[in-house]
């Protein structure tokens, strides 16, 4: 809200060491949709800096972690959460093709 985004890529990028480590460590559903939500703000963060490569990275990170969350646990949260992903990744693919044809 504050537009502080080189706090906020700080916060979550310290945040996503954490979580990466209690998903290494637990596999748990509740740890891989912490793990996935972290990824896709941050892209959505770097999204907003204008760096839709950084953006494109996160996003498959957390898409990534959301398609192994609905193969081990194949609910329907894992399942609308990767239609979001993929929405998210398509958005942000249209931006990267946009920037590389100017």
């Amino acid at each position: 809200a504050k537009k502080d985004f080189d706090t906020a890529i700080r916060y979550y990028n310290e945040s996503l060491d954490n979580l990466f480590l209690y998903w290494e460590e637990t596999h748990t559903l509740q740890a891989g949709l912490d793990l996935a939500d972290c990824y896709r703000t941050l892209a959505e963060v770097y999204l907003q800096t204008g760096n839709n490569e950084e953006a494109l990275d996160n996003c498959r990170e957390g898409l990534d972690i959301d398609q192994e969350l609905f193969k081990r646990y194949k609910t329907d949260t894992a399942k609308n959460r990767l239609a979001l992903d993929h929405r998210l990744l398509e958005d942000i693919q249209a931006l990267c093709r946009r920037d590389n044809a100017t």
